[in-house]
């Protein structure tokens, strides 16, 4: 029996034929505030965004950014900018959380600009079938339960986008790399 917090799919807005190939999102097609692309520089982000409000240092043990492995170097950080999380290696930066609630950003693609007022229905526009097999997850450490959507970045992929709603609004997106 699953229990409350487990995945429990939703009901989708009219989906509409949509092939598979027009279901991704291309990290290459992926722009912060329009200005800031999902794999830049160091340097693009301090000019764009300014310092960082703060850095840590993770301790990635699969995934995507290992320290100690190539092609990331001996440090791996991450820069956070009000609840937005960057992470940074060699000179190097990547999106890695997106908080789109509580800070004036969007998340462009060339098919729609997202913000902290998306709804799960304009999202469904884009990415219908992705939005039909949503899910409800309950938040342990907040108790919230969110509506999760899921987009590949590009076909075979274990790597995940990750859209979090919260009553209907796009709260945060991250980008899901699995181990």
């Amino acid at each position: 029996m699953k229990s409350e917090s487990e995945e429990k799919p939703i009901e989708a807005s009219s989906v509409t034929e949509v092939t598979q190939e027009s279901e991704f999102m291309d990290l290459d097609s992926v722009w912060l505030n329009d200005a800031i692309k999902f794999s830049t520089t160091q340097e693009e982000v301090l000019e764009k965004l300014g310092e960082p409000d703060s850095v840590t240092t993770p301790n990635f043990e699969c995934g995507g950014y290992v320290a100690g492995e190539e092609p990331w170097g001996d440090t791996v950080n991450i820069w956070h900018y009000q609840g937005t999380q960057i992470v940074t290696f060699k000179d190097q930066a990547n999106l890695m959380i997106i908080r789109l609630r509580g800070w004036d950003c969007t998340l462009h693609h060339p098919r729609i600009i997202l913000s902290g007022f998306t709804s799960t229905s304009e999202l469904a526009e884009i990415f219908p079938n992705s939005v039909e097999q949503a899910y409800e997850w309950k938040n342990p450490t907040d108790g919230r339960t969110y509506t999760m959507v899921r987009i590949d970045p590009k076909p075979i992929s274990d790597d995940k986008w990750m859209f979090k709603f919260y009553n209907d609004e796009l709260y945060e997106v991250e980008y899901w790399i699995g181990c």
